[in-house]
């Protein structure tokens, strides 16, 4: 999945790899393309994905399986793109693009 996202999405979105930086003097984000890297986190549930319920109508149990990367970290330290792979009881896969 790693090698994938490489090939496929980094090379013509290379910029994803960046981070962001705050510019004091024109009070704006700045985006370093400076290929720091994306932030790939793999899960493992003891739920099925029936578990879950319906995908497709928003549920507070959701919340438990999103990464949230950065809460403790400046913002030039936070990668932009992040992708979660989890992987549920009985062999399902389900892949999260933050």
């Amino acid at each position: 999945m790693k090698q994938a996202v490489a090939e496929v999405l980094l090379v013509p979105y290379y910029f994803m790899a960046g981070r962001l930086r705050f510019n004091q003097k024109t009070n704006r984000l700045q985006l370093l393309c400076n290929n720091a890297g994306v932030l790939f986190v793999s899960a493992i549930s003891r739920l099925r994905l029936k578990d879950l319920g319906n995908l497709s109508v928003p549920n507070s149990t959701f919340n438990h399986f999103v990464h949230r990367p950065g809460l403790y970290k400046s913002l030039d330290e936070t990668a932009i793109f992040t992708i979660q792979v989890t992987r549920f009881a009985v062999h399902k896969v389900s892949s999260l693009v933050l």
